[in-house]
């Protein structure tokens, strides 16, 4: 089913490369006529990102009204929605993670506005865990900037102070412009290593 949906909608198919906490595993994602990516990795589990485009501005309008700095000649991006969903290898959607917001620039520079993160699980009875969750803004320079939000997600077994990790990743869903008002979405997904805890002991394998 998956691949037939690729064949029917694909575009391009580019190989791109994710990172892991032991080195790099090849992809290959296709580009999607909605404008999505669907990336299939050598360990079985595939991931379906979006970038969603809000004609609405109330949002910009209501922060431009209470923001005194904001110049005449500023220009505001259109409120923007990031996503990422993680499947496993039988297709079952597991988890979805979620960023939106809108930048403000001038040509000179570019300022992130957060509105909202969120993520959803995605199956009943989700044994997946969340956390060090974050979300944010970050001025990387004048010219960038970027709207995120990240955590671990994992699962496993724990019980009186001993456990066992099966699967870690780590996943940022972000959201970047620069001062030209040119928008993108991005994600990222690292695939930690599995971890066994003995009481105060900490194993990695």
């Amino acid at each position: 089913m998956i691949a037939n949906y690729c064949k029917a909608n694909k575009d391009k198919i580019s190989i791109s490369e994710n990172a892991t906490a032991s080195g790099i595993n090849s992809s290959r994602t296709y580009q999607l006529k909605d404008g999505s990516n669907i990336t299939f990795t050598d360990r079985g589990y595939f991931s379906i990102d979006n970038l969603k485009v809000n004609n609405n501005t109330q949002l910009i309008n209501t922060k431009s009204e209470i923001n005194p700095h904001s110049g005449t000649d500023s220009l505001y991006a259109p409120p923007l929605t990031s996503s990422v969903s993680e499947y496993n290898w039988l297709g079952w959607k597991l988890f979805t993670v979620c960023t939106q917001g809108y930048f403000e620039y001038n040509h000179k520079s570019v300022q992130p506005y957060f509105y909202d993160s969120w993520y959803v699980h995605n199956m009943p009875f989700n044994l997946w865990q969340i956390s060090n969750w974050e979300t944010g803004t970050h001025q990387i320079s004048s010219s960038t900037a970027e709207i995120y939000a990240q955590g671990n997600f994992h699962y496993g077994f724990e019980y009186n102070g001993n456990g066992l990790t099966v699967q870690n990743y780590y996943v940022k869903v972000y959201l970047s412009c620069d001062q030209n008002g040119n928008y993108e979405a991005h994600h990222s997904i690292t695939n930690l290593n599995p971890t066994l805890k003995i009481r105060s002991f900490n194993l990695e394998f």
